[in-house]
Order: structure tokens, then sequence, then C-alpha cells
């Protein structure tokens, strides 16, 4: 099971996964994150841990952001100096889009433009043209531009259904649920981000086809 497309389908997950956290439960969720990311993030085969731990701060959006964003601060120059490293690379991209879906679930979309941003220029080179198109959309999204929210998706849909369908270690399914979340952004373009990725929207993005 490729690490690129799992990671993609535990982030589509958090649409179908809504809670409510407390802060005090916020609290302790972020300490146990921030402790997995330290302990797994430079060790190739556990790194993924973190992420997953992560995953699970949904509505707790601006603490999540927060801590990933003091990861990236605390650590600038290990990520940096292993810039040739196709790993390290992989993870930068996974810490930016992980912050930047917090940054613009709390409203902060200046924020998360940057850090997309910042991922997409990871990720052009190593994942090819659907993940490419994928950034384009939420940017899209984000800046309140229609017609290129609608261009960025007609090239998604175009790509995940052209077969057969594998690119930059995205398998059908991955870019299915893609694919999805997309739609749910087009159909929700006049709501908020928090509002936009949530399983109201991708159910009616379903209930449309």
């Amino acid at each position: 099971m490729s690490r690129v497309w799992v990671f993609f389908l535990n982030l589509a997950v958090l649409v179908l996964t809504p809670t409510m956290a407390s802060a005090q439960a916020c609290l302790s969720r972020i300490e146990t994150a921030g402790a997995e990311l330290e302990r797994d993030f430079f060790e190739q085969e556990r790194a993924w841990s973190g992420f997953v731990r992560a995953f699970e701060l949904r509505d707790c959006d601006r603490e999540a952001a927060d801590i990933l964003a003091a990861f990236r601060s605390d650590h600038a120059s290990q990520i940096a100096d292993d810039a040739r490293s196709e790993f390290a690379s992989r993870n930068r991209f996974k810490l930016y889009v992980v912050e930047a879906r917090y940054a613009a679930r709390d409203g902060q979309y200046e924020r998360a433009i940057a850090l997309l941003e910042h991922a997409r220029a990871e990720d052009s080179a190593a994942r090819g043209a659907t993940m490419v198109s994928y950034l384009d959309l939420q940017l899209a999204f984000l800046r309140r531009d229609r017609i290129a929210l609608d261009a960025a998706r007609a090239r998604l849909r175009a790509e995940v259904t052209a077969p057969p369908f594998n690119e930059g270690g995205l398998n059908q399914i991955a870019g299915q649920l893609l694919l999805n979340q997309g739609d749910g952004f087009v159909l929700c373009f006049d709501r908020t981000y928090l509002e936009a990725d949530t399983n109201a929207c991708n159910t009616r993005q379903r209930q449309a086809r």
C-alpha cells in the first residue's frame, strides 16, 4: 500500500468523521500528537504514525495548525538540510498540506494559501499533474476564484478518470477520493472552507451526480 495515497486516504477520511472536542481534549490530543511527531518524523520507518495521530485533531483546528507550525520552526534546519531527499520532500509536503487544512478550517485563509504554495512547489516534480490540480483547486477555493476552481476541477477529473490511472503513487481509489473532495468544494463554493470541508458538502455532491 503506497504511503502517498494512504496519506490522502486518511486526509479524506477527516471529511467523514466529525467530532466535538473540548479545550482540554484538544490539549491532551495535541500533546500526544506533538510527542508522536517529535519521535517519528525523522525516522524513515516510523514517520507515518505521527501524521496518523495528527489526523485525529479535527475540531482542534487552530491548535493543530499551530503545533505543526511550531514543529516546522523548531526543526527548520533539519527539514531544509535534507532537501535533496525524496523522503524529506514527501514529509515536508505532508506538513504543509495538513497544516494548511487546519489553518483554512480555522478561517486563516492567507496562512493556508502560503502553505499550499509551499506544498505545490514540493509536489510539482514528485507527485505529478494530479496532485498539482488538487492543490490548485484548494488554492482557487481559498482565493474565491471560481474560474480557476472550475478549471482545476476539470483537470483533476480528466486526470483521475483517464484509464489507467496510477500517478505518483496514487491509485484509483485515492484519486477518486480527491475528486470527491474537489467536487464538494465546487458545490459549496459559497460556503466557508470549514463548511465546504464537511460530510454535508460531500454528500450533496454525490447526490447531485
